[in-house]
This record gives C-alpha cells, structure tokens and sequence, in this order.
C-alpha cells in the first residue's frame, strides 16, 4: 500500500473507533411547574445516564423561563461534587464557580432549546411540547458499573456537546461535567420586516 492510502485508512479505522452509538431519544411531556414535579420527572428518567442529562436539560430551560426555581431544578440535577451549602434546595445550592456560567447564560437564555430536536437559529429555536433530545455514546464513554458516564447531547450547527453523568447512591445519575452546556450556539435568526 501506498503511504496515503495507510493515512487514509487509519483515519477511518479512527473515525469508526469513536463513532456515536445512538440512543433512543427521550421525550419529555412539559416543563415542571414545581420542584415535586420535576423530582418526579427525575425519579422517571435519571435512573440511566441519557435520562440524568435530560434532567440537566430540563433545569436548563426551566431556568430560561424562571431563574429562581430553575436554580432548584439545576441543584436538584447536580452531582454532589458540584454543590455548595446555600439555600436554594435543602440547604444547598449550585458551587459558586456556576456564578461565572450563569451570568453569560442570562445574556443568551435561548441556548438551552438548542438541544431540543427540531430546533435551529433559523425557527428561533422555537419548539413545543412534548420536547425530545437526542442522545449518544462512545466507546470512550466509560461504563455505568464504575458510576461515572460520559454522553453526548445532540445540538445544531455544532458537535454533539459532551456531558460526564454520575450515579449518586440512590441510583440516580447526575450531571458533573456541564461546562460546554454554557458555551454559545448559533444566534437565532431575527426576521426583519422591511415593509415601511
């Protein structure tokens, strides 16, 4: 074999090696209007890691709509390691590195419906309820026996966004590494009406 032709095939042989293993989509029926409601949604979904990052998700866009009871959500749906005595939740609250996040995160509350399938800059991100998300491993991913997994969370315009899950000691997996959750997606396109 010619020297670009290994080149070529051990990038595909890569490529192959890292390929997403899909997951069935999880749909969620509406937005919590309560914290009893969105534990109960966590007490459905969180029980495998695709349904802890959902969780995430959904305090994420709680969040969008309504800050204070979305930082509940997002304490709710933190692994332990990511909190801090306060009090937003049972005496706790998202650690205070999460101040930096939330900040750029109110100037660009529309980046959580980028995960929603369906969703793009051009429609808005508009989208109804019930929501599905996408989700995927890797073989990289790790394995749920060892209580920690990592997926990967389907968004347009850009690669699917990493998201390392762990497995708190009632069974219930809780999102850890979320720093790329807080970096930008496409703007939403704005529809000027040229008409004077």
């Amino acid at each position: 074999m010619k020297k670009i032709e290994l080149i070529f095939l051990g990038i595909m042989i890569f490529t192959i090696s890292i390929s997403q293993i899909s997951a069935k989509p999880i749909t969620v029926d509406k937005l919590p209007s309560s914290t009893s409601e969105f534990i109960k949604l966590r007490n459905e979904i969180a029980k495998s890691p695709e349904g802890g990052a959902v969780t995430w998700l959904i305090a994420m866009l709680k969040y969008s709509q309504d800050q204070k009871m979305g930082l509940q959500f997002m304490t709710i749906a933190l692994s332990r390691d990511n909190l801090q005595q306060g009090a937003v939740y049972k005496g706790y609250k998202p650690h205070r590195s999460f101040n930096y996040h939330l900040k750029r995160f109110r100037r660009s509350l529309y980046w959580p419906k980028a995960y929603v399938i369906g969703t793009n800059p051009k429609n808005g991100y508009k989208f109804n309820w019930p929501a599905s998300f996408e989700l995927t491993r890797n073989r990289y991913s790790g394995k749920e026996s060892s209580g920690k997994i990592k997926v990967f969370v389907k968004t347009y315009g850009v690669r699917p966004r990493p998201m390392m899950l762990k497995r708190n000691n009632r069974g219930y997996w809780k999102a850890g590494g979320i720093s790329s959750f807080f970096l930008g997606v496409q703007t939403p396109v704005k529809k000027v009406d040229d008409d004077l």
